[in-house]
């Protein structure tokens, strides 16, 4: 059975603050990334539109 998450970037959705996306650059969504999937329980597979 296959699981579905979806990841809440920076300035996006439902994270911390009202800091407006413009002030994040790639490095912190790659941050972001790590946390996330660093809390899951197996490997992912990544699939970005």
């Amino acid at each position: 059975m296959a699981n579905c998450h979806a990841i809440d970037l920076s300035g996006h959705g439902l994270s911390d603050g009202r800091t407006p996306p413009d002030r994040f650059g790639i490095d912190d969504y790659a941050a972001d990334l790590r946390q996330a999937v660093a809390r899951l329980p197996d490997e992912p597979v990544l699939i970005a539109t």
